[in-house]
């Protein structure tokens, strides 16, 4: 079985995404959720 995996919200972030990274690293997350760019088609 997978363990369970914890992802902080990007949303409502006035950071540096670089700055948000290391935050999150740092708090123990395992990731960063957030949203994809729309497609330019």
């Amino acid at each position: 079985m997978k363990p369970i995996q914890f992802y902080a919200p990007e949303w409502g972030n006035t950071l540096p995404f670089g700055q948000v990274c290391q935050n999150v690293k740092r708090a123990g997350y395992d990731g960063v959720e957030m949203a994809l760019p729309p497609d330019s088609d």
